[in-house]
């Protein structure tokens, strides 16, 4: 068992928070690593918290999901941007802050007096980290976007997705989630530059750049085809021949028996197990190229073979037999994962209305420690400590300006 140790190598570095959904797990992994992280949401909360998938509450509300697992750690002050006392408010906590998240255009920033050039003009060690669809400069530098006009824009939709049909749009918030991680890595470099010239700066990150950077069809490794103008085939469930996802008994499995070695297992056992003696000739022999022109051929075995398990007793026969092979899990199916289990990589706490609730622990151990957050915050529930204590904002202020809206 991995131990359960905390790490927090950046404690003592205060964030604020201005992003909306698109920044969210930036958030989340500062605050793993040690970060005071303080989210700044509107009077009532923001719309993070009702972003789907939604869970019922006792008292007939709801409560995001997605919210609960990206917002452990953070604390949550409320301020209303647009009334001038409260941007004053959060304009002060910035003074005092060594980084702000932001995912908002210069424009709607400026009309709030939360521009980051006007921030840092007033703060010069600030680090002002920044996620919008396109970045700020160049010409879409003010366009609308959100994690699927990412992908759209990026290329990455072209290759996802059967041959015959339009592109698949993948599942999730991938492409935010691969800028926020851009984010965390650009934030860091930024601290430790400052740490040298005693100055911040602005880090830039587009949406749609984070996407192509991580895409193999339309980022770093582009293929022949790509550079000649022909562009990427879309390939559905299938790698290549005997490669892909393939149907068992109770769900799929992944398999992909590209190397030499990998195909010579797989063909030992489907001569074994369906008495294909052709599956062991040499001219399937080789790497996954070879097969190709055999592709439907061979396809038909496979599926054979593997329509006759459960998927988990096919992994554990495959891996067996060293063939690089994944079952496709369900979500529920992670809870009890050993391998999860063994390493401690779950998170678990009890979320007031709604029970306890896991979510994963940042996949990073530090000489066998792990990196945790704290507990989901209560909307506004650092508004005493942030305002009264940090900002000295006495209690008879604080509830005139609750009173007003303002907080």
């Amino acid at each position: 068992m991995t131990g359960t140790a905390t790490f927090a190598p950046y404690r003592g570095l205060r964030v604020v928070d201005l992003s909306d959904d698109l920044l969210a797990l930036a958030g989340f992994v500062l605050s793993g690593f040690g970060a005071e992280v303080i989210l700044v949401e509107p009077p009532g909360g923001g719309v993070a918290r009702q972003v789907a998938p939604l869970a019922a509450l006792p008292d007939g509300g709801t409560v995001s999901a997605h919210f609960l697992s990206t917002a452990a750690g953070k604390r949550s002050v409320t301020a209303a941007l647009d009334r001038p006392e409260g941007a004053a408010l959060v304009r002060a906590l910035i003074d005092r802050a060594d980084v702000v998240l932001c995912s908002a255009d210069d424009d709607t920033l400026r009309r709030f007096g939360l521009a980051p050039a006007e921030l840092m003009a007033a703060n010069p060690r600030l680090i002002v980290t920044s996620l919008t669809p396109f970045g700020r400069t160049g010409p879409l530098s003010r366009w609308r976007g959100s994690d699927l006009v990412a992908w759209a824009a990026s290329g990455a939709l072209t290759p996802i997705g059967d041959p015959d049909r339009r592109p698949l749009a993948p599942g999730g918030s991938i492409a935010a989630a691969a800028g926020s991680l851009d984010a965390v890595a650009g934030t860091l470099l930024a601290v430790a530059a400052r740490a040298l010239t005693g100055r911040g700066q602005l880090v830039d990150i587009s949406l749609q750049e984070a996407v192509l950077g991580i895409t193999g069809e339309s980022g770093p490794t582009f293929s022949l085809e790509d550079l000649t103008g022909v562009g990427a085939r879309r390939v559905g469930r299938r790698r290549g021949a005997a490669a892909g996802m393939f149907p068992t008994t109770d769900g799929w499995v992944e398999l992909l028996p590209f190397m030499p070695g990998q195909w010579d297992a797989l063909a030992e056992w489907i001569k074994e197990e369906l008495g294909i003696e052709e599956a062991t000739m040499d001219v399937f022999r080789g790497s996954v190229g070879v097969r190709v022109p055999y592709a439907e051929l061979l396809d038909g075995w496979v599926e054979q073979l593997t329509s006759r398990y459960a998927k988990q007793d096919f992994l554990l026969e495959a891996q067996r037999r060293a063939i690089p092979t994944g079952a496709v899990n369900e979500p529920v199916d992670l809870l009890d994962d050993p391998q999860l289990a063994a390493v401690n990589a779950w998170s678990e706490a009890e979320v007031p209305g709604v029970g306890p609730l896991k979510w994963p622990r940042l996949p990073l151990r530090f000489d066998n420690q792990v990196l945790d957050t704290g507990p989901v915050p209560a909307v506004g529930e650092a508004n005493d400590d942030v305002w009264g204590g940090l900002l000295g904002l006495a209690v008879d202020e604080r509830e005139r300006l609750a009173a007003a809206g303002c907080l």
